[in-house]
């Protein structure tokens, strides 16, 4: 018997594409900032697997929670374009 239900979330997450600028900020420190000061730095999450795939690259799109704007990690274009769609 199976005892599966399909869920969605219900949260709307605002997203942006990544820029020639985040590229850079990630050659250079290994990392795109989020939010903070130079002494609280908050961080782009982005898997290993992407990382090794060649993320972050323009195409790639940066999430953030509506809820907790500090909550943001990059979907890869591939990923993003199979598992997201436009609300408005």
């Amino acid at each position: 018997m199976n005892n599966n239900k399909l869920y969605r979330r219900k949260e709307a997450y605002e997203l942006r594409s990544v820029t020639q600028q985040d590229i850079e900020e990630y050659k250079e420190k290994g990392y795109i900032s989020s939010h903070g000061t130079s002494d609280n730095v908050m961080k782009v999450l982005i898997k290993h697997s992407d990382e090794e795939n060649g993320s972050p690259k323009i195409g790639d799109m940066i999430a953030k929670s509506t809820k907790n704007i500090l909550h943001q990690w990059l979907i890869e274009e591939e990923s993003f374009k199979n598992g997201w769609e436009k609300v408005r």
